[in-house]
């Protein structure tokens, strides 16, 4: 939203200009009866356009950005000073926030291991939603971190293809372990479990009671 004012302003006015240049050159429209020569219906014509193709519309305030992007800082650092109250509160509005803090994160933390170049919001969102917005090892819900398969500790790299949504447990668990180490780890704690859940019932009630005797033992001994 904060940028489309400008941008639009010298997007549309580039493609009229154009217009303009064939009409005259070609004598198909005199200069006076120019469409949209006003510009308040310029930007009518420039807002309802954007309305009817959001994606074109993006896409072109890009272009803009990556085209000049001293002006688009200089002018984002205008606005802030303007209501720096109001800028925050738009800027935490947008549904994307928690995606673009997420790559922010980890794109400070890569440039500080030197770990090279890091995931865009857009490529975290799109690899939240292929997993079903699960941890990739549990399957729990979110919230989810970004999780390394090979950790930066150990020469991975901040890269979408290096990275997994985790849960908070899986991603605090697996530390400095691999994918596979880690879901190696996992499978042997399935498999303990399981052997366990088939012991025969007097065997788990007989570890119990052992575990109770050694407890209240333990406990006499403190006194």
């Amino acid at each position: 939203a904060f940028f489309f004012g400008r941008a639009c302003r010298v997007f549309f006015g580039r493609v009229l200009l154009q217009r303009r240049r064939l009409f005259a050159r070609y004598g198909e429209c005199p200069r006076g009866s120019m469409p949209y020569a006003d510009p308040d219906e310029r930007r009518a014509y420039g807002r309802e356009w954007m309305r009817r193709n959001p994606d074109k519309a993006r896409e072109a305030m890009r272009r803009w950005r990556r085209r000049h992007p001293e002006v688009h800082a200089a002018r984002t650092r205008a606005r802030y000073a303007l209501d720096p109250k109001r800028f925050r509160e738009t800027i935490e509005r947008s549904p994307n926030r928690a995606a673009v803090r997420r790559a922010m994160h980890e794109r400070r933390r890569a440039r500080a291991l030197g770990a090279g170049p890091s995931f865009t919001a857009a490529e975290w969102i799109a690899l939240v939603e292929a997993h079903g917005n699960q941890c990739a090892y549990d399957g729990a819900p979110g919230p989810l971190h970004a999780d390394h398969r090979l950790p930066l500790a150990r020469g991975g790299t901040n890269e979408i293809e290096n990275i997994l949504p985790a849960c908070a447990r899986c991603n605090l668990r697996k530390h400095l372990m691999t994918e596979d180490e880690f879901r190696a780890r996992l499978a042997a704690e399935r498999g303990a479990e399981s052997a366990a859940l088939r012991l025969p019932h007097h065997v788990i009630e007989e570890a119990a009671d052992q575990k109770d005797r050694e407890q209240a033992q333990g406990d006499r001994s403190d006194h």
